[in-house]
């Protein structure tokens, strides 16, 4: 059965959008130095550098990136404080922003540039690139798990489907100290599918298609492109086509007519075999019951054997054998079996 994903980590825009201004190659020096003068593990990923961005929209004039990031980080102030994350788009009315925990490393040592990572298929970085910084905020969690959930409801509804019900992995920093109430996942899909099973954990990392920030309602399920996350929410839905009932013909007899057809039928051949099989059965166990002797019975019966015989006894039943009892215990052990009847009469033959 397909699963499809839904990744929801909510984050509150901290800055205003910048547009990429100017779009560089790296040199092979800068390629492989990161700001800090060490050497950067993923160089060969990036294919173009960021140096200046200007205010989307806003007319001002291009500023060094690395000085745009740092004034909004300023800016934000205590709005900053569970930590930044940089959101990166190609455009954002198609694919929302990918959310990156800022590092120094994603800076170029010489130009103080932003790298930016190799897009799929090689295509370049061009002007309609944004940049815009976030933070983790616990309404905005809340509010993207809602409205995710909501979009895909309203979407399975649409396609005459149905959700089955689904698995879910969220971080373990996503409970009651962060939301200020606990499962906070868990309930907004149970509120949202009340009918739909849910499955889950806390996790350490989830994995998962890229979260995306101010994503449009099309990204609200995505499928591949999938990495280790932190601070994410990941739903695996399963949605299935909704099934038709088709109303069926009933023809009605009356009880005369039902009685008359079930008399006909109990003199087939084949019932009247099955009828006596089962009158067979019955009456092996039944002669077989009678026969068999009581608890007291086969106490007494057991308590003449050696220790040898009870052992390949309690073999033979499925009880192990456990040393150091007494043997009144092994006995008792062996009296209560439903079988030790059927058992003892064997061993004694």
């Amino acid at each position: 059965m397909p699963v499809t994903a839904l990744v929801s980590r909510g984050a509150k825009a901290i800055s205003p959008t910048f547009e990429m201004t100017k779009l560089t190659k790296p040199t092979s020096r800068a390629a492989g130095m990161a700001a800090g003068g060490e050497e950067h593990e993923h160089a060969h990923e990036h294919a173009q550098l960021c140096e200046t961005v200007t205010i989307a929209d806003g007319g001002a004039e291009p500023v060094a990136v690395m000085d745009a990031i740092m004034s909004s980080i300023e800016q934000a102030g205590p709005g900053a404080s569970r930590g930044v994350l940089l959101g990166i788009s190609a455009d954002p009315s198609v694919e929302g922003y990918t959310l990156h925990q800022l590092d120094r490393r994603m800076f170029d040592l010489q130009t103080r540039a932003l790298r930016l990572q190799q897009r799929e298929e090689g295509a370049e970085w061009g002007s309609s690139g944004r940049l815009r910084l976030y933070t983790l905020d616990a309404d905005a969690c809340k509010q993207d798990v809602r409205d995710k959930l909501g979009i895909v409801a309203a979407q399975i509804e649409a396609d005459g489907k149905e959700l089955l019900g689904a698995v879910m992995f969220t971080c373990s920093g996503r409970t009651e100290g962060f939301f200020g109430e606990g499962a906070f996942d868990a309930k907004a899909f149970a509120a949202r599918y009340v009918a739909a099973s849910l499955i889950g954990m806390y996790a350490g990392g989830e994995i998962g298609p890229k979260a995306a920030a101010d994503a449009p309602p099309s990204r609200a399920t995505q499928v591949g492109d999938a990495s280790l996350q932190g601070f994410t929410a990941v739903y695996g839905l399963f949605i299935v086509p909704k099934r038709t009932v088709t109303p069926l013909d009933l023809a009605f007899s009356d009880a005369g007519a039902v009685a008359s057809a079930y008399a006909h039928m109990r003199l087939q051949p084949a019932a009247v075999a099955s009828a006596a099989a089962a009158a067979k059965v019955a009456a092996a166990q039944a002669e077989k019951a009678a026969g068999r002797r009581s608890v007291a019975e086969l106490a007494e019966a057991l308590r003449s054997l050696t220790a040898g015989r009870l052992k390949r006894l309690m073999g033979r039943l499925g009880i192990e054998f456990v040393t150091g009892l007494e043997k009144s215990e092994y006995v008792e052990q062996i009296a209560k079996h439903e079988e030790a009847d059927e058992a003892l009469r064997e061993d004694e033959a």
